[in-house]
């Protein structure tokens, strides 16, 4: 049997994923492939956004079983 994460780590973790997901993807936009600021800025929320729908699809997908 596996050992649970406490809830709070757990949403630390989930919490740091994200910015760590957000920040990467707005660099990688911005200075590597050299987009203006707004459109990375922009790639990026809807990216973000796309993300965070899957995991709350798989999340209420889970908890409805």
């Amino acid at each position: 049997m596996r050992p649970r994460v406490s809830s709070e780590f757990g949403q630390r973790l989930g919490l740091a994923g994200i910015a760590a997901l957000t920040g990467g993807w707005f660099t990688v936009s911005w200075r590597v492939m050299g987009k203006p600021l707004v459109d990375a800025v922009g790639e990026t929320v809807g990216g973000v956004s796309v993300v965070l729908l899957g995991i709350a699809v798989i999340s209420a997908a889970r908890a409805s079983r």
